[in-house]
């Protein structure tokens, strides 16, 4: 495979996981097509750099850990299959610093959030004209009340962090 393709699979993962973080900002799901893709892709990824049983080992030491989490509450499902294939799509030496990348957004995010719940108010009720104009309602309305956050979007700058420093 050549330079341009791996740039190409590159490509493909950060859009996947783009996608991801602002399904999970604006609905707070990700589609399972989502996951699967990631998965896919990180498995070509792999497979052209000699890494895939490493790759393969990691993806599912990393979904089995956040399965386990699911189970405690502290996840959700569509965060679980997202971690496992994101797991897949780096080198297996630098699936710590992934996790690394995660946990430090994730805990910048709550903490984002967690700020913003003391100053934004409960949205009033009124006409949502736009899609963005729904999404930016619905956001102050679940940082008003301690909603879950977008974790998709963690998941997505560890993954993107991790892959630009290759």
């Amino acid at each position: 495979m050549t330079l341009s393709n791996t740039i190409l699979l590159h490509d493909a993962i950060a859009g996947l996981l783009i996608f991801a973080a602002v399904r999970d900002v604006a609905t707070r799901t990700v589609p399972n097509w989502v996951s699967v893709a990631l998965l896919a892709v990180g498995i070509a990824l792999q497979a052209v750099a000699g890494n895939l049983p490493a790759a393969a080992l990691a993806g599912i030491v990393v979904f089995a850990a956040a399965a386990l989490m699911w189970r405690q509450g502290w996840l959700g499902g569509a965060d679980v299959k997202l971690l496992g294939a994101g797991a897949v799509t780096v080198a297996p030496g630098s699936v710590e610093n992934f996790l690394l990348a995660i946990a430090l957004t994730g805990g910048g995010l709550a903490l984002l959030y967690l700020g913003l719940s003391l100053v934004v108010r409960r949205p009033k009720n009124g006409p949502r004209k736009t899609f963005l104009s729904r999404i930016l309602k619905a956001e102050a309305w679940r940082i008003h009340n301690r909603g879950p956050i977008p974790y998709a979007a963690a998941i997505a700058a560890g993954g993107l962090f991790t892959l630009i420093q290759g």
